[in-house]
């Protein structure tokens, strides 16, 4: 982070200021003092900010005052100045304790509202997050929380307090108020007392900052600053164990930046020695690190305020606003063109990477869970990431991951490790990672290098080995940058030493270390390692010496050279004595450490290549960092280039040849040879690119000289060199060589051009379809398959075109083509196994019988499934292991638990009877549990509707089946038990006497599959509630006659049996009786037979009662199971099998 001075601006009549404020939203900037002084004014940047001009300078962002505002309504000093972002208002306060907002309206600012409380001075105001409301502290603890549109919604005086500070919470749910004897009190949104906060100095207070869009929730954001100096920080009003800084300063006031990731604090400097320029500002992190400390002038600082981005910062300080232009540390790359930078949204704790091709202007993002760093080197980039799952940190006992990413942000490999990437480098072969007392080496891989290291036959370990600088360094050390390019790499430290490594072995090698008088920051290396570019926390540039031999190096010493407030440089890629560097708002470049005329620029620079600089306007780019613009991008060249250029367009070749020879570089070799070129001058266009050692441009030379000497080719070939191709496409077409421009256009791969120029003139079949398969080409690469279909039908080339419908998922004309296919194309068995990987059976099977392969028709049966398919398919081909094969794979189905997997295999199958039998077989397992009633009735009701199913199947498979269940000769039998024994049991529950006597007596016809026991106890119990005793009589005698019951058991049924007929006779004494509907003899109202005629009467499954009235039942179409009329009106589905009435 780097911070200058950049403006000031003086206020008329001398007059003190008090306080200022910059609205974050709208870019005014608001200051207040004494007299009454409120002035408004706004600064905009010229809009072509950093844009080069004609000679390749870049403009510089020039800060003009487009708004200048003095607001008439104040009479005492204005000490209080607020902003409603939301709104676009402001409220001020001053000494008289009168209020005012004011509002912008065409084009000024007028007064909205007045508020004099006229019995103390305001000491604090600030408005909550969404700007809805806003709370006014008084120095005799009077507190007002108002509306924005200006009403009151509550006051109230705080008894025996002075108050000095207020802050809303980030949720605004909670007001802190700051007492002038140092205390902190904690109220809740209505004014409720909560608490009084810990605090861990005990002085008065400065200044109150609560963050209200922390996007990194475990990092501090309650800053509270003492006059001592003392600055506490607090995650929480809950927070036991904050963090405690001495700031070295008498403060005057502290400021959060717009994400809360810096805390800016201004006061005097505590030297007890007084004089000016005492004025100082510390920036820190939330969690207390000291960044950056400032000096400031003039004597008397009164305020500071962040800008909207926090680009810039304004200070208050005497009759002047003095405006500091800020560089910030981001977290950003670039290599290949690409761009790469870190960035959050609001309110998200993810991270978020750009990779934005500043060429083509495509833009990839990528979310990461918590970003620490990145860097780049030749064609990738690596991500550094703490890593958020914890399964990841357990299984591989690390907490970081690194990242290989392409330009498209596409990973090519990773790493996982324990040591923090607080520091990371990046060389061709590896990736340097360091905290802060070691460092490690990564081998990284990419696609190029792996099949190098296959082909090879080496074997790469994938423990990285860890190096602790205590090895290398003795004492307490911290690592603080670092720096690696090809086999060098070099540490700098706290403590003001550099460490050197040689990468050239398999191992690192320590060099050695040297002693410097300054701690570095920053360090770069230049193209050969010859020279380090080193940055000191002040600003300041040294350049050390390294003697290079061969494959190893030594640290020399520092050169004599320097430059102060340096915030960026960057070295020439193809010239060690090249680089450039940024000195506040202007770039200098140096040539064997001399400096050339200064550019205007204040962007950060990318990378210098061919006399030219690459930079970008980081900070406009993450104003919208999801749509950044190529207007935040700039191209400056050198001034030899600029010369040269200039002699070029001015005196001519010939005398520029002797400038270029003086400054020789392969770019200004190469710009006089195409200048050459233009005027057809080959001999010293050749000269020229021998030079630049352009041996591609000597072999289109070479073919010039073969054609006539100012021929109308010689023109075409030589536009088409520039890149001219329109212009040397007519040439060829005026001179009737319609060959040639076709075969121009065919070089660039445009093929929409070759086929217009072929069908302006005769061509063959061949050619055509050769030109329609490579327009096809074009666009199936694009992936545009619906344009690349069309060429591929009319090139005929139906394998491309299989590919292109099987991309667009288009399987009618992919059926389509197959008809059109012959019988033994290999192509059919292709657009099968298409077929297959999508579940397209029936497709896929016509095609393998069409290419007569049978066998992997089959298995594409089986493969998906299609059992019914398969089984056919078996018998028309006579293969008899299908049946095995579908009962094998059954069987592991259930031996997995998947019953109901299993069973929708066979129905598949058209194999219903098995189905049914698989589903009896676990309905009798459940029975032995006897856990889930309702469970065990579910089955059985499914396997009856199973059988039910299979006769109306008119072709039916059939399998031999090892055991068959019993009840499949009557599939719901076992449905019906278990329904009148749920049944029953729900009568017993509900109080029916009389219906449960019914149910239990039906009962009886199941004790086959019931258990007998319980069968028989149900219906004793339901025959004794009802007094009808002789049933019950009955009941026990089968209870004492079952032979699976026990002696214990049949001895307590004879007890029971004995206590009950003792009181009461065996006999019925109370039942309803009616007349039988065959024979009309009087039966019990529960009898599901007439004892007389002997006929059965059905019973309803409603109810459980038998059916007398055959006139009034109503029968399920699904189970064929009956109930009364009257007992069905009011359900939806059959009591049975549940099916929808």
């Amino acid at each position: 982070m780097f911070v200058y001075l950049s403006k000031k601006i003086a206020i008329p009549n001398s007059i003190l200021l008090k306080c200022i404020a910059w609205d974050k939203e709208n870019g005014y900037l608001a200051c207040g003092g004494d007299d009454g002084l409120l002035k408004i004014v706004r600064l905009d940047s010229n809009q072509n900010q950093n844009v080069p001009n004609s000679i390749g300078q870049a403009q510089q962002p020039q800060s003009n005052l487009s708004a200048n505002q003095t607001l008439e309504g104040h009479n005492g000093c204005v000490s209080i100045a607020v902003w409603n972002e939301t709104s676009q208002k402001l409220t001020t306060s001053d000494q008289n304790g009168l209020i005012i907002v004011w509002v912008f309206f065409k084009g000024t600012w007028h007064e909205e509202m007045i508020n004099n409380r006229n019995k103390s001075v305001v000491t604090g105001m600030t408005w909550n997050g969404d700007g809805q409301k806003i709370c006014i502290v008084y120095e005799d603890g009077a507190v007002i929380v108002g509306s924005v549109d200006g009403n009151r919604l509550w006051g109230r005086d705080l008894k025996n307090v002075q108050l000095s500070q207020v802050d809303w919470s980030p949720d605004s749910k909670m007001i802190l108020f700051g007492l002038s004897n140092g205390e902190v009190h904690l109220y809740d949104s209505a004014g409720t007392f909560i608490m009084k906060l810990s605090l861990k100095a005990e002085c008065n207070l400065v200044a109150l900052k609560w963050f209200k869009y922390s996007i990194y929730p475990e990092n501090p954001s309650l800053a509270i600053l003492f006059t001592d100096g003392t600055l506490q920080l607090m995650k929480s009003d809950q927070d036991d164990n904050p963090i405690l800084i001495d700031t070295q300063l008498k403060p005057v006031d502290c400021q959060w930046n717009h994400d809360g990731t810096i805390l800016a604090i201004t006061g005097r400097s505590s030297d007890s020695n007084p004089g000016p320029n005492q004025n100082s500002i510390n920036f820190y992190t939330p969690l207390g690190k000291l960044i950056r400390t400032m000096k400031l002038p003039g004597n008397q600082i009164a305020g500071l305020s962040w800008e909207g981005h926090s680009l810039r910062l304004a200070f208050a300080i005497d009759s002047f606003i003095y405006l500091a232009q800020v560089k910030h540390d981001y977290m950003w790359t670039c290599f290949s063109n690409t761009l790469v930078y870190h960035f959050h949204k609001r309110n998200k704790p993810e991270s978020y990477v750009m990779f934005w091709d500043t060429k083509n202007n495509e833009r990839y993002v990528k979310q990461v869970r918590q970003f620490i760093g990145t860097a780049s080197c030749g064609d990738h980039c690596v991500l550094a990431t703490r890593l958020d799952d914890e399964e990841i940190q357990i299984s591989t006992q690390c907490d970081f991951g690194l990242i290989l990413c392409n330009a498209l942000g596409t990973p090519v490999d990773s790493k996982y490790v324990s040591l923090e990437p607080r520091l990371v480098a990046m060389t061709s072969s590896h990736v340097i990672t360091a905290s802060d007392r070691s460092f490690m080496l990564w081998h990284y891989r990419t696609p190029r290098s792996q099949t190098t290291i296959d082909l090879a036959g080496i074997k790469r370990e994938n423990k990285e080995k860890i190096y602790s600088i205590e090895t290398f360094l003795s004492g307490e050390h911290s690592l603080s940058c670092v720096t690696a390019r090809d086999n060098v790499l070099i540490f700098g430290t706290d403590s003001r030493n550099l460490l050197g490594f040689n990468l050239s072995s398999t191992t690192v090698q320590f060099v050695s270390d040297i002693q410097l008088n300054f701690e570095p920051v920053k360090m770069s290396l230049n193209s050969n390692c010859t020279k380090l570019a080193i940055l000191d926390h002040n600003g300041i540039l040294h350049i050390l010496q390294l003697e290079v031999d061969g494959a190893s190096f030594t640290l020399g010493s520092i050169l004599s050279f320097e430059r102060r407030d340096v915030w960026d440089l960057c070295w020439a890629m193809d010239n060690p004595e090249l680089f450039a560097l940024m000195e506040k708002t202007r770039m200098y470049i140096f040539r064997n450490l001399e400096p050339e005329e200064p550019v205007v620029c204040s962007a950060y620079l990318c990378h210098f290549k061919d006399l030219e600089i690459f930079a970008v306007s980081l900070g406009d780019v993450l104003k919208d960092p999801e749509n950044p613009s190529k207007d935040d991008l700039v191209a400056m060249e050198t001034k030899s280039l600029r010369d040269t250029r200039h002699l070029l367009e001015k005196v001519g070749t010939n005398e520029a040849y002797q400038f270029v020879e003086e400054n020789s570089h392969p770019r200004l070799w190469r710009l006089l040879a195409e200048s050459a070129l233009q005027q057809y001058d080959l001999q010293a266009a050749e000269s020229a690119f021998v030079r630049c050692a352009d041996f591609a441009s000597l072999q289109l030379l070479h073919r010039l000289k073969n054609l006539p000497s100012g021929s109308a080719l010689v023109k075409a070939e030589v536009a088409a060199y520039f890149h001219k191709f329109d212009d040397a496409e007519s040439i060829y077409i005026e001179n009737d060589r319609r060959d040639l421009a076709m075969a121009l256009r065919r070089k660039l791969g445009d093929w929409a051009r070759v086929s217009e120029l072929q069908n302006a003139a005769t061509s063959t079949d061949l050619e055509n379809k050769s030109t329609y398969n490579q327009m096809g080409n074009f666009f199936g690469d694009r992936h545009q398959y619906t344009q690349a279909s069309r060429y591929y039908k009319l090139a005929e080339n139906n394998e491309k075109l299989v590919d292109c419908y099987y991309n667009m998922e288009d399987y009618e004309n992919l059926e389509k083509l197959v008809d059109s296919l012959e019988e033994r194309d290999p192509l059919i068995s292709k657009i099968a196994s298409m077929f297959t990987s999508v579940g397209l059976c029936q497709q896929a099977v016509q095609c393998y019988l069409k290419c007569n392969q049978m066998k992997a028709a089959l298995d594409t049966c089986v493969t998906l499934h299609q059992w019914n398919m398969a089984v056919e398919l078996s018998r028309q081909i006579q293969v008899p292991e299908i049946a095995s094969r579908l009962v094998s794979h059954a069987d592991r189905l259930l031996e997995h638990g998947k019953i109901s997997d299993a069973v929708e295999l066979f129905r598949k199958a058209n194999c219903h009877k098995e189905a049914s039998n698989l589903l009896f077989q676990v309905g009798e397992q459940a029975i032995k549990k006897w856990n889930d009633p309702l469970k065990i009735k579910k089955l059985f009701v499914l396997a009856a509707l199973l059988t039910e199913e299979a006769k109306n199947v008119t072709t039916q498979n059939s399998l031999t089946m090892e055991r068959v269940s019993k009840f499949l000769d009557a599939p719901w039998r076992p449905a019906e038990a278990w329904h009148y024994f749920i049944l029953a049991q729900q009568q017993f529950q509900q109080g029916k006497l009389v219906a449960v006597m019914a149910t239990s007596v039906k009962l009886q016809d199941y004790t086959d599959i019931l258990d007998e026991e319980t069968v028989f106890s149900m219906l004793a119990l339901a025959s004794a509630l009802n007094k009808c005793f002789n049933v019950c009589s009955k009941a026990f005698t089968c209870l004492e006659s079952i032979p699976s019951v026990g002696p214990a058991d049949r001895e307590s049924y004879s007890l029971l049996a004995l206590d009950i007929f003792t009181k009461y006779p065996p006999k019925d004494g109370r039942s309803s009786q009616i007349e039988c509907p065959h024979c009309a003899t009087d039966i019990q109202d529960w009898s599901n037979n007439c004892p007389e005629c002997n006929n059965r009467f059905s019973s309803c499954v409603a109810t459980g009662r038998p059916l007398m009235d055959t006139s009034l039942i109503w029968t399920c179409r699904v189970c064929k199971h009956s109930a009364a009329e009257h007992d069905v009106l009011t359900r939806n589905s059959c009591p049975l099998c549940h099916s929808p009435i």
